[in-house]
């Protein structure tokens, strides 16, 4: 899940799992954990005005620790699928009045959009101000954003049909799922 690719001139990309690289400032970190391996990419580094660009201010390193919010978003996007297999398979026990299966995945829904969030801010931003320090670096980052967003919407859509009756009452012609 975590770790870096690099691909040097005329040679196949490289790809290495590494903990160190969710550590943020990225402007910070990387260099100090790829400058004994790579030092051609950290060559010639631009200084950013602060006044411009204030997140180049050197700030400790630390783990954002977003590993938290995926195992929320997973916790109840499974209670979701359980409780909405349950009501399939066992149809004429469980009744499902009061909507939980809807609210847990409305609610993986939210940590799912809370880690979209986090994710552009923390890290989109650092790969930005990388790119900007180091001119003979190209970081980009991996498809975690699209799988994240895609995970939000795909929530987002199946709170939305476990919800339906729960705004309306049954005469308005919605029905319970």
């Amino acid at each position: 899940m975590f770790g870096y690719c690099v691909q040097q001139p005329q040679q196949p990309l490289q790809c290495i799992h590494d903990e160190q690289v969710k550590l943020i400032p990225f402007a910070a970190t990387v260099p100090a954990t790829l400058n004994g391996t790579y030092p051609w990419l950290f060559a010639d580094a631009n200084t950013l005005d602060s006044a411009v660009y204030p997140s180049s201010v050197a700030q400790p390193s630390h783990d954002p620790k977003i590993f938290a919010a995926c195992i929320l978003t997973l916790i109840c996007s499974g209670c979701a699928f359980l409780i909405g297999i349950a009501k399939m398979v066992f149809y004429a026990h469980i009744e499902d009045e009061s909507y939980t299966r809807g609210f847990f995945a409305l609610g993986a829904a939210i940590f799912a959009l809370l880690l979209v969030s986090e994710t552009a801010v923390m890290y989109q931003a650092g790969v930005d101000m990388l790119n900007l320090t180091y001119p003979n670096l190209v970081a980009s980052t991996g498809p975690g954003m699209i799988m994240i967003g895609m995970s939000f919407t795909a929530l987002f859509l199946s709170s939305l049909a476990y919800l339906q009756g729960c705004m309306f009452s049954p005469s308005d012609g919605y029905e319970v799922l």
